[in-house]
C-alpha cells in the first residue's frame, strides 16, 4: 500500500523527466537543421568558439586550436600549426624578407571573409606586386581579444617571428576587461543553448540603454577607463618599439557618416602618441553613406571583402607608400 502512495509520483516525475529530455532533442535537433543552411551571427559566433578555440591559463585566456577548421559566417577557416589563420611560416624569415605582424582581434582575423581576402593577406599581396623586396604579412588576429590579449600573445610567442615591422589594429572594445572564457558541458555541445543565451543577452541590451551599443562604447572610454587603458600602450612600450610599430584605428560600422567616437578615435590616438607611436585613423577614408554596405552580413558588422579592400588600400598609401620601404 506504501508503494502504491509513491508509485504514481515517480511514474509522473519519470515521465515529464523523459519528455524534457526528447523535447529538448528536438529542439536541438531542429536548431541544428535550421541553422545549417541559414547563417546566425551568434550561431556562427558559436561554431567559432567550439571549433577553433581552446582555453589557457595565462593572460590570452584563450587561444586557436592549431591545425583546425571549419566553414564560419561562409568562410573557410584554417588555422595553421602555430595557431593563426595563416600560411604556414617559419620562426626564422628568410634573407631580403621585409616581415610584418598584424595584431588584431576578429576583424583582422578577417571574420567571415575568405583569409587571402583579408587585409593583411592583401597587404602582402600588393608589397610584393610593387617589387620593391619580398614581403611576408602574418596576420596573428584572434576574435575577442583586446589589447591586453594582443600584446599577451606577442610576449609568450609571436615574438619569436622576429618582425620588422608590427601593426596593431585597434578597435573599439579593445579597451574592455579580459572576459574569462568559459567553457562547460552545454555552451560546448548546445547550439539552442548558445542561441537562447545570445537571444538573452541582446534583450538584456534593449532594456538596460547602458548595454546599447552607443552608450556602452562611450561609458568604455570614459576618463578613469582611458586611463586604466593607458597602462596597457606603457606596458606595451616594453615591448613593441615605437620605432617600428604604427597603430591603425579601425573605425565601428553601425554609423561611419558622420563618425560618432571620433573623439574616442582622437583620445586613444593622442595616448598612443603620447608614448612615441606613430596612429593613422582609417574612419575618415572609410566613411559611406550606407555602412551596412560594409557588413559581411545584415545582423554582423564585422567587415565584408569590400571593407578589406578598404582599409588595405588606406593603410598601403598611408603607411608604408610614406613612412615604409
Amino acid at each position: 500500500m506504501k508503494f502504491n502512495c509513491f508509485r504514481a509520483p515517480l511514474i509522473r516525475f519519470f515521465s515529464v523527466t523523459v519528455a524534457t529530455i526528447a523535447t529538448l532533442i528536438v529542439l536541438e535537433m531542429g536548431f541544428r537543421a535550421y541553422f545549417s543552411v541559414v547563417q546566425n551571427y551568434d550561431v556562427e559566433m558559436w561554431k567559432y568558439a567550439v571549433s577553433l578555440k581552446k582555453s589557457v591559463d595565462d593572460p590570452r585566456s584563450h587561444v586557436h586550436i592549431p591545425n583546425s577548421s571549419r566553414r564560419i559566417m561562409g568562410a573557410s577557416v584554417s588555422i595553421n600549426s602555430k595557431g593563426l589563420r595563416d600560411r604556414e611560416y617559419s620562426y626564422e624569415k628568410s634573407e631580403g624578407t621585409f616581415r610584418i605582424l598584424v595584431l588584431g582581434d576578429s576583424v583582422t582575423f578577417g571574420f567571415g571573409v575568405e583569409m587571402e581576402r583579408t587585409y593583411p593577406k592583401l597587404l602582402e599581396k600588393w608589397l610584393n606586386e610593387s617589387g620593391k623586396r619580398n614581403y611576408e604579412v602574418i596576420n596573428a588576429g584572434v576574435g575577442n581579444y583586446n589589447t591586453l590579449q594582443e600584446l599577451s600573445a606577442y610576449e609568450l610567442d609571436l615574438f619569436r617571428y622576429r618582425p620588422d615591422m608590427i601593426v596593431l589594429g585597434f578597435y573599439l572594445n579593445d579597451a574592455e576587461k579580459t572576459q574569462k572564457y568559459v567553457e562547460n558541458f552545454l555552451s560546448k555541445r548546445s547550439i539552442s543553448y548558445a542561441f537562447i543565451v545570445s537571444a538573452w543577452r541582446k534583450i538584456a541590451a534593449v532594456m538596460n540603454p547602458n548595454l546599447r551599443y552607443g552608450e556602452y562604447y562611450s561609458l568604455l572610454y570614459s576618463w578613469d577607463s582611458l586611463r586604466d587603458y593607458e597602462a596597457n600602450i606603457f606596458r606595451m612600450r616594453s615591448l613593441l618599439n615605437p620605432e617600428n610599430t604604427v597603430v591603425v584605428l579601425i573605425p565601428e560600422l553601425h554609423q561611419t557618416q558622420p563618425y560618432p567616437f571620433a573623439s574616442v578615435h582622437e583620445a586613444v590616438a593622442e595616448r598612443f602618441r603620447k608614448h612615441g607611436y606613430s596612429v593613422f585613423d582609417s574612419a575618415p577614408a572609410l566613411a559611406v553613406s550606407n555602412p551596412e554596405s560594409l557588413w559581411v552580413a545584415w545582423d554582423d558588422v564585422h567587415p565584408n571583402v569590400r571593407w578589406h579592400e578598404l582599409i588595405a588600400k588606406f593603410i598601403f598609401e598611408n603607411v608604408f607608400h610614406a613612412h615604409w620601404p
